[in-house]
């Protein structure tokens, strides 16, 4: 379900998500007090909002102790995903259910699992979240579970067959398209990195080379230096002197045309 990632940017990854859910969090407790303040919303449906962005939130803290402690990073962020789709379709099921027109949120948690473990995870998350949300609409729809108005609407209208049918694979649709998109963006951008990774390698194996090779003439133009000034004191030159000298000038003419 993870695809495998150095694991530098997944805790990368992994705190981008922590940012964002704070600030989901906050944006959903301003408009929750919002529509509570201006009677938009019961006490009741307010009250199930704040407390699920209290049990949302719990895992952040969950996830910072295993990122400190290097344990269990992977599972306890897999788990607080989950948790998070589930919260989502439950503070959406008091809130109108399937005739709620906000059931796309989901894909916010599709979006990080795709961006935090990869495209088979976030197809993953995406099956496991449109599961949850048709386990929901079915059970609506059949009378298993009370539903909760939001809107003045006619019954008849959640309670057709073709819109329900239309509703869910729509959502279906968007689920997916969310897993896929994010999931194929953050393999192309790894691939991308890796590519430039490969270069630099390359690129400072080739300045080694070169310092190595700069470092090297320099020693064999003192050493043609030394010679020559031995040889300024001599009368006779050897044979082993003069290829010596040869072998040098001809190591250096290398070196220089490489």
């Amino acid at each position: 379900m993870i695809a495998a990632q150095p694991l530098g940017v997944k805790i990368e990854n992994i705190r981008f998500y922590i940012r964002i859910k704070w600030l989901i969090l906050a944006l959903l407790f301003l408009t929750n007090l919002f529509e509570n303040l201006s009677g938009l919303t019961s006490v009741f449906q307010g009250s199930v909002v704040y407390l699920g962005i209290f049990i949302v939130a719990l895992p952040i803290f969950l996830i910072e102790w295993s990122i400190r402690k290097n344990k269990m990073v992977n599972l306890v962020t897999s788990i607080s995903l989950c948790l998070d789709i589930l919260i989502i379709v439950l503070v959406l099921y008091f809130h109108g259910g399937i005739e709620n027109s906000w059931l796309f949120l989901p894909i916010f948690a599709i979006f990080l699992s795709s961006y935090i473990f990869g495209l088979f995870a976030g197809i993953a998350y995406a099956v496991f979240a449109y599961i949850v949300v048709i386990v929901m609409a079915i059970a609506q729809f059949t009378g298993f579970i009370p539903h909760f108005p939001l809107f003045d609407l006619p019954e008849a209208h959640w309670r057709n067959i073709q819109y329900i049918f239309d509703y869910m694979t729509g959502m279906f649709v968007l689920y997916m398209a969310s897993a896929f998109s994010i999931g194929f963006l953050t393999r192309l951008a790894q691939q991308r990195a890796e590519r430039l990774n490969e270069y630099k390698e390359k690129l400072g194996k080739f300045s080694k080379g070169e310092e190595e090779q700069k470092r090297r003439i320099h020693e064999i133009q003192g050493e043609i230096a030394i010679k020559g000034a031995e040889l300024e004191h001599l009368e006779v030159i050897t044979a082993d002197q003069q290829i010596r000298i040869i072998e040098l000038k001809g190591e250096l003419e290398k070196l220089r045309g490489q």
